[in-house]
């Protein structure tokens, strides 16, 4: 679980957003309905695709899970990796914008460490990439199964109201309140933040 989340970039914090966001419970819902059960996989399934491109670095995999929609645009502290990856902040940027972003960074991150580690380039040259914002990174060391990826979470609460949906669940070590949208009848991550250390 350390070495999918060691990039620190899967959550956001302090976010406002609609409708939702009281405190609740770290009681483990156990009997979901049938909506909450296909979130729940969606979710899930968003980690499995984050810990598959963090491993391949094929980031087009996570418009299976993740999207970007205009009641979650990218908010100014995220404008600067998306810039670096792409020149700019598109139109509509949201967070699945921002996760792509982290993703074509975090490769150039991985590739300069290795030229560094081959002796292809310098100490100095890797920390002046590092201050143009290209953060030197290690490979994620392997993929983790299914089994693993479900066993990072409890599910404690749901609400849904029509294509809007809040989730808060365990992530590992924390705690994490997910939104997410509902598309051609198919759950989207729109936006996670994470809330709190897992007691």
């Amino acid at each position: 679980m350390v070495a999918l989340l060691a990039l620190g970039f899967r959550f956001a914090n302090a976010a406002r957003h609609p409708d939702y966001s009281e405190p609740v419970s770290l009681e483990e819902k156990v009997k979901l309905t049938s909506e909450e059960i296909e979130i729940k996989e969606t979710i899930i399934e968003g980690f499995q695709l984050l810990g598959y491109a963090d491993f391949t670095f094929d980031y087009s995999v996570l418009e299976k899970a993740f999207v970007d929609d205009p009641r979650f645009p990218l908010e100014r502290p995220f404008h600067k990796e998306v810039k670096l990856a792409f020149g700019k902040v598109p139109e509509g940027a949201g967070w699945l914008t921002w996760l792509k972003a982290r993703y074509i960074n975090y490769k150039g991150g991985v590739e300069a460490l290795e030229a560094y580690e081959r002796g292809e380039i310098s100490r100095e040259g890797l920390e002046e990439l590092a201050k143009k914002g290209m953060e030197p990174y290690a490979k994620r060391p392997y993929l983790p199964d299914d089994e693993e990826v479900r066993g990072w979470f409890n599910f404690y609460d749901f609400k849904i109201k029509g294509d809007l949906a809040e989730c808060v669940h365990r992530c590992g070590m924390r705690i994490v309140r997910t939104y997410l949208v509902r598309r051609d009848g198919k759950w989207f991550i729109a936006y996670m933040e994470e809330i709190d250390i897992a007691p």
